[in-house]
């Protein structure tokens, strides 16, 4: 048994199967179990599957049409919900991660990257696990900064990441 897959997909794979013999008119069911990573594109395909023998009866080649459709992917968006910042004092910031994607959000790590000058109250890393399309998270974020912080406004880069 021959399976040919067009056009060429990348992330689609499957296992040929092998039948070793059918009895005179006897049928027999063949699972050909496909598998895709998250990188398999919206597209049509077709799945040419053709047999062989050696005695030359050879059957008609069967032609499946199928359509595959990509991952949903989450698509994450942070805004800041308030901005009060006060020298030596304790400080919280609380963000909003919205997924506004088709696909839910996967382990979603948040990661704090505070300037000279400012210290946290607790740790730099969040791991906020899934946020569901559509849905949002929230993180809230304490830390101080000393007099030794001399500008007028402070930035504090965020990293935002999740499994897909």
């Amino acid at each position: 048994m021959n399976i040919n897959v067009n056009p060429y997909i990348k992330g689609l794979s499957f296992t040929k199967p092998v039948i070793q013999s059918i009895e005179p008119n006897s049928k027999v069911n063949v699972i050909i179990p496909f598998t895709t990573t998250i990188e398999l594109p919206t597209q049509n395909i077709q799945i040419k599957i053709e047999f062989s023998q050696p005695n030359g009866f050879i059957p008609q080649p069967i032609i499946l049409y199928v359509a595959t459709k990509e991952y949903p992917k989450p698509q994450l968006q942070l805004s800041q919900i308030n901005n009060t910042v006060e020298k030596l004092t304790n400080t919280k910031i609380t963000l909003e991660i919205k997924n506004t994607g088709i696909g839910n959000a996967e382990d979603v790590i948040i990661k704090y990257k505070l300037p000279q000058g400012s210290y946290a109250a607790d740790k730099l890393e969040y791991n906020l696990d899934t946020i569901k399309a559509g849905s949002s998270a929230y993180n809230t974020f304490e830390f101080f900064i000393s007099n030794n912080y001399t500008n007028n406004t402070i930035t504090i880069p965020v990293e935002l990441t999740e499994k897909n």
